[in-house]
């Protein structure tokens, strides 16, 4: 046989190992092998072969179950590489990377293999060997006869290879030690080589079990389905949403949304998202339409990803994401006064409930802002807050809108069509505001819903059944509105269950000042530069004395407006300009006496209120409809001293 080392070379290397066991410093060893020497006599290893240290057998039932990973996957690998090479009469050491020998394989032959399962190699116990070295290295080695450091191992030769992860951790090594006439120089590349198998099986191992837990902890269901649309994977999200049992899957794709033509999906090799499908479970395996689920599907080049969510779940975050999220709480309603302090104890006491409540109220006195509060002191607190408008509604677009629409349900509808604000707000909140202005025709399917909870898309026929709280408000007379056959009045009655009336900000004047000081200290808290203002005795009287008939709204422009324009920290009378409403502009209106100057006062307090009849009607103590009728018959348009508010 080949040999590694010539015998003359052998024998200088055993002469050099002498002169070092004899204390002398040898002078033509390899460097790794004299520095392991060195670490072999500090450490105290013997030079005469002990009792292997073995750790006992439930410790090292521990460390199997801890390496049952590198064992599964090496000792294949292993067992071919002993086929190959035990006819050589050599033997094979797995061992982690504490040097714990976890497997052997080993035949009769020249040398006796004195390592069993269990043992621990290291350089104090085995000496200068190749299993403790390449633990020590990290680096492939051989060590040959006399390099090794006892005596007793100087017929053998070892070869070693370290166990390492893509970021050269070690994990373990390899051993292939036979006797110094059997050995051949290739099986140095061929246990390197089987040493990177390993580690590239170990790698891919890892890399399977970070999909599948990344898989496990995706909130969506996963599928992955190959070129004929079978299942060829499923996480355990996507089992539990389709009620199958463990470790059971379906064979196909089809097998659970039926409704969709696979086949053609993964020929044309085009995605689509969203796409909401009933799904046929093992719940109802009669073939009756089962749970609704909205289906995203991405082509690979060996079939395809399907991740699916829920309808329910896909409603709650279009909510979250595009709807109003409901932020304010009871503790944020400041207030002063005994009035509104009963308001807020009697909406505190409708949230506990579940019923319709109709907060009226005028403009600018905080309705939506109570909605959210009730939200949020429900138990639907975490559910969704979906805010609607019905003044801002176009008529046309009322129903599709609030009710929603499947596809082609007119001109420029989406393809898959859309849910409604309803069904958006499943299990929670929606808030009907400016419900006086809402189109008659919306008025009739708003009280269907409230009596059965049931929504059909415009052009669909299916019925769905949602379960949300309705919360409405308004500015104007309901009951007025009835009477003039603009608002049904058994509509009114399904609302009004729970009546909440936020009083004008004239009706609670101890609240004035406590609001002013909020929304200045507010706002120079989130904006650098701005001092905190105080007013004067005389300046609060008279802020307290003036009418806002913006209510609450109004105060807050008005106090944002002062801390930028006012001067010194000391706000004075002649600070306050124009804002609010004097009561003597009030007065002055039933003291007119000409027609010339009632008009000029009805147009000043429609400029002050924005051009809101009902509240220049408070404020001058008269019906509005015959303050209508005397504005038509001045040729005063309202609608003309509305101005935008901007925030």
């Amino acid at each position: 046989m080949f040999s590694f080392f010539s015998q003359d070379k052998a024998a200088h290397t055993r002469a050099q190992w002498e002169r070092f066991q004899a204390g002398g410093e040898p002078d033509d060893v390899r460097p790794l092998i004299l520095e392991s020497w060195k670490r072999c006599r500090a450490l105290g290893t013997p030079q005469a072969i002990p009792q292997p240290r073995a750790l006992s057998r439930a410790a090292f039932s521990d460390v199997q179950t801890q390496e049952a990973t590198l064992i599964e996957v090496a000792a294949p690998i292993l067992e071919r590489v002993y086929e190959s090479v035990k006819t050589f009469q050599c033997f094979l050491n797995l061992a982690n990377a504490s040097g714990i020998c976890l497997r052997t394989w080993t035949g009769a032959g020249k040398v006796t293999n004195t390592v069993e399962p269990g043992t621990i190699i290291s350089e104090k116990s085995s000496g200068t060997a190749g299993m403790p070295l390449c633990l020590h290295t990290r680096e492939p080695v051989i060590v040959y006869g006399p390099e090794h450091y006892r005596r007793e191992l100087h017929e053998i030769v070892c070869v070693s290879s370290p166990i390492l992860d893509e970021g050269r951790r070690l994990l373990g090594g390899i051993t292939i030690s036979c006797h110094i006439s059997l050995f051949h120089p290739w099986s140095f590349t061929f246990l390197r080589e089987a040493a990177i198998s390993i580690s590239e099986q170990l790698r891919l191992r890892k890399a399977i079990a970070m999909s599948d837990m990344l898989g496990e902890a995706f909130p969506d269901g996963i599928l992955v389905i190959d070129e004929s649309g079978s299942i060829t994977r499923m996480n355990g999200r996507a089992q539990a949403m389709l009620n199958l049992a463990a470790g059971r899957q379906p064979m196909n794709i089809a097998d659970i949304f039926p409704e969709t033509d696979w086949l053609a999906a993964l020929r044309s090799h085009k995605p689509f998202a969203n796409r909401e499908l009933r799904g046929v479970t093992e719940a109802r395996a009669d073939g009756q339409p089962g749970s609704r689920f909205n289906l995203s599907f991405t082509p690979t080049d060996s079939g395809a990803l399907v991740t699916m969510k829920t309808t329910s779940e896909m409603y709650t975050y279009a909510a979250r994401t595009a709807g109003i999220q409901a932020s304010y709480h009871f503790s944020d309603i400041k207030c002063a006064s005994t009035l509104m302090r009963r308001t807020v104890d009697l909406a505190k006491r409708y949230a506990e409930s579940d019923f319709t409540v109709l907060i009226t109220g005028e403009s600018g006195t905080g309705k939506e802002l109570f909605a959210q509060a009730i939200h949020n002191a429900s138990g639907r607190a975490h559910e969704p807050f979906v805010v609607v408008n019905c003044g801002a509604l176009p008529r046309d677009l009322v129903q599709s809108e609030l009710f929603g629409y499947v596809e082609g349900a007119f001109t420029g509808a989406r393809k898959q069509g859309s849910p409604g604000k309803f069904e958006l707000a499943h299990k929670g909140t929606i808030f009907l505001d400016e419900i006086g202005e809402m189109d008659p025709g919306a008025q009739v399917s708003l009280l269907r819903f409230l009596q059965n909870g049931e929504v059909t898309r415009l052009g669909g026929k299916t019925v769905r059944k949602v379960n949300v709280r309705v919360l409405a408000a308004t500015n104007r007379n309901l009951r007025e509105a009835i009477a003039e056959n603009r608002f049904r009045e058994d509509l009114f009655h399904r609302l009004n269950i729970f009546p909440l009336s936020i009083p004008p900000l004239r009706e609670r004047k101890e609240d004035i000042m406590e609001l002013a000081y909020f929304f200045m200290e507010r706002l120079a808290s989130r904006t650098p530069g701005l001092k905190k203002r105080y007013f004067t005795s005389e300046a609060a009287a008279e802020l307290e004395r003036r009418i806002w008939p913006g209510n609450v709204r109004e105060l807050e422009h008005s106090m944002e407006r002062l801390m930028y324009t006012a001067e010194g920290e000391m706000l004075q009378v002649t600070d306050l300009g124009m804002s609010g409403i004097s009561p003597e502009l009030a007065a002055g209106y039933a003291q007119s006496v000409s027609d010339n100057e009632e008009k000029r006062l009805l147009v000043e307090l429609l400029e002050k209120c924005n051009g809101n009849v009902a509240q220049v009607a408070a404020l001058c103590d008269r019906g509005k409809t015959s303050l209508y009728a005397k504005l038509n018959e001045y040729g005063i348009i309202p609608k003309k001293y509305k101005k935008l508010h901007l925030k």
